[in-house]
């Protein structure tokens, strides 16, 4: 369940209300020694964080000076941003090359999402046309 109105962007994290990480990047201290002990249900469960995008998007729209981003990720983001131009379009058409999609796609294969779960229809007690029902029965 998702707060209305957030007070905090730990609070908007979409993993709030049953999340146990001590050292979330959403929260506004998190560059001050938050950590997991090792007897942390986080840590036993082996829980994740929520993904980067929604992390980074929250941290930003907060104003969080880490933007909701681990330091290791803070850093990726900083050595992608300093590349020249270039060099960011060479690696993206090498990834495009080798992406198993882009594959697929370029062999003339047709990519469909998953179809989603149908729900199941409630146990209602329903006519059916028996021989019975309809009177055509044996006499």
């Amino acid at each position: 369940m998702r707060i209305k109105n957030p007070v905090c962007a730990t609070e908007e994290c979409p993993r709030f209300d049953f999340c146990q990480i001590n050292n979330c990047p959403l929260h506004s201290s998190y560059n001050k020694n938050l950590f997991n002990d090792d007897s942390d249900p986080s840590k036993i469960k082996k829980q994740k964080c929520v993904s980067k995008s929604i992390r980074k998007r929250i941290g930003l729209k907060w104003g969080l000076k880490n933007k909701g981003m681990r330091p290791k990720e803070i850093t990726s983001q900083r050595n992608w941003d300093n590349l020249p131009e270039y060099v960011k379009q060479e690696r993206i058409a090498k990834l495009k090359k080798v992406s198993p999609v882009s594959r697929l796609l370029a062999v003339g294969c047709k990519i469909t999402p998953p179809k989603a779960n149908q729900s199941q229809k409630p146990h209602t007690k329903e006519e059916t046309s028996s021989p019975e029902a309809s009177g055509g029965g044996r006499a």
